[in-house]
């Protein structure tokens, strides 16, 4: 049967958790990156960044051994009629572009680069390896809670498929395993908690049998990092913030309702 109708609410008042993955592409805005050490203290301003998502194939992605290499999001959501609310992780990829010019501003001693020694104010600066590799890779890791609600919900077939538009807004922690070069100096640091970031969603969703249901989902939010590792010692930090747009689209299943 056929329903042509829109339903504005929940018909069935619904109580379940559910579980869902998938995977995203990201966008992100420029942003100042202050690099902070004992003998250097400076600035790149407008530095661009892109994300560094996997290109597809069958043994990468559903594969147990390599299927959270790519670009990730998962969740655990407890759904409450036109109300979900959801604590998940969005592993992004944040990568700054190389053989860009920007501004520097700040100070480089010669104990840190004696190629780079100098005090700079608004110069031009060609961000190459030699001089930064920075990348958040392993990855942009986004711990969030997310409330959400069906702003629009239809029934297409009556008991097999629901279309919904839910909307929703979060705030997390992020926690990233930042790799760097500085002045030929890298390190692959360990996931620290760099900062803390917000969001707001919107989704659409497609409900089959009351059971497992796929989702397309846009995200867009602000990223602030007071706290990156960079090489290695208590003193050594960089720290920047951001804004960013995500695409991801997921599979969920209901592990119960009740």
């Amino acid at each position: 049967m056929i329903i042509t109708h829109n339903v504005l609410a929940q018909d069935d008042g619904m109580s379940a958790l559910s579980i869902e993955w998938g995977y995203n592409w990201s966008h992100y805005t420029k942003s100042d990156i202050h690099f902070i050490g004992d003998n250097y203290n400076f600035k790149l301003n407008n530095v661009r960044a892109k994300d560094r998502q996997s290109p597809f194939s069958a043994k990468l992605y559903f594969m147990p051994a390599t299927f959270t290499i790519p670009q990730y999001n998962y969740s655990i959501s407890y759904i409450k009629g036109k109300n979900t609310f959801s604590l998940g992780m969005d592993h992004m990829k944040y990568v700054v572009v190389q053989n860009q010019n920007v501004l520097i501003n700040g100070i480089i001693e010669i104990d840190a680069s004696k190629e780079y020694e100098g005090s700079y104010e608004d110069n031009n600066i060609l961000i190459r390896p030699d001089l930064l590799d920075f990348e958040h890779s392993d990855g942009l890791n986004y711990l969030n809670f997310h409330w959400e609600r069906a702003a629009f919900r239809k029934v297409i077939i009556e008991n097999k498929v629901v279309l919904s538009i839910p909307l929703g807004i979060g705030l997390g922690i992020y926690i990233p395993k930042t790799k760097v070069i500085l002045f030929g100096n890298g390190m692959d640091n360990r996931f620290n908690i760099a900062g803390y970031g917000f969001s707001v969603k919107s989704s659409l969703k497609f409900d089959f049998f009351r059971c497992f249901y796929l989702k397309g989902s846009l995200k867009s939010g602000w990223v602030h990092l007071p706290s990156v590792l960079t090489l290695g010692t208590t003193n050594d930090r960089a720290k920047h913030a951001f804004g960013f747009i995500e695409e991801y689209f997921t599979v969920g299943g209901y592990l119960f309702k009740f």
